[in-house]
């Protein structure tokens, strides 16, 4: 009886068994079949859209020469999350379907508490075979396989590449799905053309505005704008109307043509200002022929202040018979420029500020000014209504020169003091003294050695322009072997300084003109020059410039020694008693080794 009851016991034990097995495996199960597709998703259920971008396109289409890669971006491609419905006793197969929902915003549902990193599905498919060759797609920043609540809402983005491998055309579709993520798909047309290499490309650049008459002192309202692009080689127009027609010259402001789709018309576009007419608008060779001037006339100003131009022009060609290459975007200068009159480097007690003054020169013409503050010899955003940026051309805020032929740069000054202080005056203060062509902006919060710097980017060129470094990064390397300990902190500030400055250019050079850099070097060069040994009060002469150093012969220690010994017998004629005391000593001396050695070895 008490076997049979045990096996009762055992057989009940192992019904209990087998049923929490059985809703295990249906739990699972349920687990396994609640995202039978990664791409559900409802308004209650959504961290957003992925995104799909690729390099180069334009209104879907992708241009190539052969044996280019270009790269398209998944955003997101990996994204931490709660592990999510399904997997937890009581909880709803699909989680935005439950009253009140347990779907957290960028955090998933809260069902399970144990975070997981979910790979976004990237598939590709092609019309035409062997075209272009499609990469496997590759998160850019690590996350950890096993992620931590920590980690939750992490994301990152992941690349693939496309490479032209033959000349044609094809279609490519992408598509994407990730969990609690609008799942998205783009089709691209992609083109890839022969890749000619033998073509003559721009090396230089140049622009310049004017209001300037046909007679002297004589001011126009309109403005006449000159490009230059300057190529290796000698040039040679083939034929100037069909030039300017291939050019595919664009009068409508850039952001415009951009929106509306012009700038699909052919090949190759030059987009200018707004108000400069197309029809006004003549080519030359200069210099020899290697540079081609484009001269183009209008009412009004380069309002968006830029020049733009792309595609290859079969009508210009080097003497070799190579097609023109031009690729170029020009900040337009209307000649307002700026100097910088003091920078203070940040210390542990002093925030960084830049002191810059105005220049403005008799010829300046109407239209808007970049400015561009630097930070680090990195760009500082502003504040927009769209949050922090930048303006339309890369730069930190512009100003707008419209009384061209009456505001001198003290009245510019304070129109760009006025636009700055919105777009600045949360994280800087601007100093500013009324009628004055300069003005000081100082970061309210800096880190030891911070650097500001502010100028105009419109005379930069977009920093297309050539820069020699050569001077400027033989200073530094001097500077760099530079004893800190034996010289005066005074001294050694400003030339510490100075070598801050040039080391911020040297690694960015992108936002410095010429002028800038060798300034830099000029400054760095005199403050090493002004270094003051702390046991001298004037700045150290090198021994073959200074005179009295007989020709180079002194002891520099026994000099700095004896200074350090606090020998002041030149002031007070101790030397010369000094002088007399040492001979006699020595005579002294002498007689009585004379009179040792005969008592020791006495005449025979």
């Amino acid at each position: 009886m008490k076997n049979l009851r045990l096996s009762w016991k055992i057989s009940r034990l192992s019904r209990k068994i087998f049923a929490v097995m059985l809703i295990g495996v249906l739990t699972i199960g349920g687990a396994a079949t609640a995202f039978a597709s990664d791409t559900y998703t409802s308004e209650k259920r959504n961290h957003g859209t992925i995104s799909i971008t690729a390099e180069n396109e334009t209104n879907n289409t992708i241009n190539m020469k052969l044996g280019d890669t270009i790269t398209v971006t998944v955003s997101p491609y990996i994204h931490v999350q709660y592990e999510g419905c399904g997997t937890t006793p009581n909880c709803p197969d699909v989680c935005g379907d439950m009253p009140g929902s347990c779907f957290i915003k960028n955090y998933g549902c809260n069902c399970s508490t144990s975070p997981t990193k979910r790979i976004t599905k990237v598939e590709t498919a092609v019309t035409k075979e062997g075209i272009i060759s499609v990469g496997e797609a590759n998160a850019l920043d690590n996350i950890n396989d096993k992620p931590t609540v920590n980690d939750l809402a992490s994301k990152s983005d992941g690349t693939f590449t496309i490479t032209a491998d033959s000349v044609g055309t094809t279609e490519l579709t992408v598509e994407t799905s990730l969990r609690d993520w609008v799942s998205s798909t783009k089709k691209y047309t992609v083109k890839v053309d022969e890749n000619d290499s033998q073509v003559a490309e721009v090396i230089d650049f140049d622009a310049e505005t004017t209001h300037a008459g046909f007679e002297p002192g004589e001011i126009n309202t309109v403005q006449t704008l000159f490009v230059d692009l300057t190529f290796e080689k000698e040039m040679k127009i083939v034929d100037k109307e069909k030039l300017l027609t291939e050019m595919n010259i664009l009068s409508d402001a850039y952001v415009s043509a951009q929106s509306s789709g012009k700038l699909e018309e052919g090949n190759s576009f030059v987009v200018f200002g707004a108000g400069l007419k197309p029809d006004q608008t003549n080519v030359e060779l200069t210099n020899n022929n290697k540079t081609l001037r484009i001269t183009t006339k209008g009412w009004g100003a380069q309002v968006a202040g830029i020049f733009k131009a792309s595609g290859t022009w079969k009508n210009l060609k080097s003497i070799d018979g190579e097609n023109a290459d031009i690729n170029v975007t020009i900040i337009v200068p209307n000649g307002i420029t700026t100097e910088i009159v003091k920078q203070v480097v940040a210390t542990n007690d002093v925030n960084a500020s830049v002191t810059t003054k105005v220049i403005r020169p008799e010829d300046a013409t109407r239209g808007m000014v970049h400015w561009m503050l630097l930070k680090n010899g990195e760009p500082v955003k502003a504040k927009y209504e769209s949050g922090l940026g930048f303006n339309q051309v890369g730069a930190t805020f512009n100003a707008h020169l419209h009384n061209f032929a009456t505001d001198m740069a003290e009245d510019f000054a304070k129109n760009s003091v006025n636009t700055m202080m919105p777009m600045l005056g949360d994280y800087y203060d601007i100093d500013y003294k009324e009628g004055s062509d300069e003005f000081t902006v100082t970061a309210k919060e800096s880190q030891p050695g911070d650097v500001l710097e502010l100028h105009i980017y419109s005379y930069l060129n977009n920093g297309s322009k050539t820069i020699n470094l050569d001077d400027l990064e033989k200073g530094i390397s001097s500077a760099e072997n530079i004893d800190k300990d034996l010289y005066t902190e005074e001294s050694y500030k400003v030339f510490s300084d100075a070598l801050a400055k040039a080391q911020i250019i040297d690694k960015a050079p992108k936002y410095y003109a010429q002028t800038d850099v060798d300034f830099a070097a000029k400054q760095l060069l005199n403050a090493q020059g002004e270094l003051v040994a702390v046991d001298q009060k004037d700045p150290i002469i090198p021994e073959e410039d200074n005179p009295q150093q007989g020709g180079g012969n002194t002891d520099q220690n026994q000099v700095n020694e004896n200074n350090n010994n606090g020998d002041k017998s030149a002031e007070t004629g101790d030397g010369s008693f000094a002088g007399v005391y040492a001979v006699l000593m020595v005579a002294a001396a002498c007689i009585a080794g004379k009179v040792l050695y005969r008592k020791k070895y006495p005449k025979v």
